[in-house]
């Protein structure tokens, strides 16, 4: 027995890889704490339930940072930096449009963030067209909040455009049924075709033209 001891002792020494955690505990505090719960746990309690432990907190903590990847903004032709010179500028916005860019997933970690700020709206516009360029996941947490926001600027005859959609959230979209209640009129492959059809909308009618009850 204290030979076999003494065998696993050096099995044990030579598997726990002293190089990598020297290294995680040099890195940020959140990935230490991780690992040394998990050591901690594994040596007071049990295996099974340290790396349980280990694994709620690590998925925790990339949700958090996930989250914090995604940002809503009303968006500025002056600062985006994806945004062509001389082909997107501040004056193709029109009175009563505003234009929001969401960038980064879109799941249930940003939902919130995304309420607060749709929330946020001053004076209430005509047109809101949502930038989806840099989304490229939509879950369906976040599916219920863009449902909830466009329903609620519906409310105050609000009309809400989509532009620059990726694969995954108008499949999305589109299985959820949610594509039929946005109106594929209201979807466009670019903001400026989205801007270009909200210009049209809020320009008066030519001169001696008829109204639509005038019409026959």
């Amino acid at each position: 027995m204290p030979v076999l001891a003494g065998i696993l002792a050096v099995v044990a020494w030579n598997m726990s890889e002293r190089h990598h955690f020297r290294r995680i505990l040099l890195m940020p505090r959140t990935d230490a704490g991780v690992m040394l719960a998990t050591f901690g746990l594994t040596v007071a309690v049990d295996l099974t339930v340290a790396v349980t432990v280990g694994l709620l907190l690590a998925v925790s903590i990339f949700l958090h940072r996930m989250s914090g990847l995604t940002n809503v903004q009303a968006l500025d032709p002056l600062a985006d930096p994806e945004l062509q010179p001389g082909k997107f500028e501040a004056k193709d916005i029109p009175p009563g449009v505003v234009v929001y860019s969401i960038d980064g997933p879109f799941f249930f970690g940003a939902a919130d963030q995304f309420g607060e700020v749709m929330g946020r709206l001053g004076s209430q516009p005509k047109v809101v067209i949502l930038r989806l360029r840099n989304v490229p996941y939509l879950d369906a947490t976040g599916l219920n909040a863009l449902e909830s926001v466009i329903h609620g600027l519906r409310r105050h005859d609000c009309r809400i455009m989509l532009a620059a959609i990726q694969s995954q959230p108008l499949d999305m979209l589109q299985r959820s049924g949610f594509m039929r209640d946005v109106g594929d009129e209201n979807v466009f492959r670019n903001t400026l075709d989205a801007l270009h059809e909200a210009r049209r909308l809020l320009s008066p009618p030519p001169a001696g033209a008829p109204t639509p009850a005038q019409n026959p």
